[in-house]
């Protein structure tokens, strides 16, 4: 079983991809700013074996960014992950995108939009799940395990297909991921 924890304080739906036919169950904690457990609740679910059709995953778009032509390319840029944060096992990594405005918009039609419109997707060490987030805060991990790790983060537009995409190698130490 996979055990990652991420902060998220956008407000949005929190919203998996990739996730392998079966069930699976996720935890949702509220904490306070200094990370203490407030409440938390446990959503179960089982992803079905055959794809659902119509979706937006199912079609593909033979114009993946209908703006390559009028519009300059979309592109991600990522900091170092803050030291400080780092050394407490902390992952706070703060990004920003060019030519895309990053919104919880989804689908084919938002395709259309002008300026264009994406969000990120974020994987693990290679995980074969990820999430997407449309809210344009940092990213936070909380919980990973000591030693070297990847994230991949994906700038992709609104029908999820990558535009841009950039990684962070992050070490976190053996003492602070023993102590969560």
């Amino acid at each position: 079983m996979t055990r990652h924890g991420f902060g998220d304080a956008s407000g949005n739906p929190v919203i998996i991809n990739g996730l392998a036919p079966g069930p699976h169950k996720i935890r949702i904690q509220l904490e306070t700013a200094n990370h203490q457990l407030l409440d938390q609740g446990m959503v179960r679910f089982t992803v079905p074996d055959a794809p659902v059709t119509g979706s937006a995953h199912g079609e593909t778009a033979t114009a993946a960014d209908q703006h390559a032509d009028s519009e300059p390319p979309a592109k991600i840029l990522i900091d170092s992950p803050d030291p400080a944060w780092l050394a407490r096992g902390v992952v706070f990594v703060q990004y920003r995108a060019q030519n895309l405005q990053i919104v919880p918009v989804y689908g084919p039609a938002a395709l259309a939009v002008s300026p264009r419109v994406g969000h990120i997707h974020v994987t693990v060490d290679d995980a074969s799940w990820h999430w997407a987030d449309a809210s344009g805060n940092p990213i936070i991990f909380r919980g990973l395990p000591a030693g070297p790790h990847r994230i991949l983060i994906q700038l992709v537009n609104a029908n999820h297909q990558p535009l841009d995409q950039g990684t962070v190698q992050i070490t976190i130490p053996a003492a602070m991921a023993q102590a969560h």
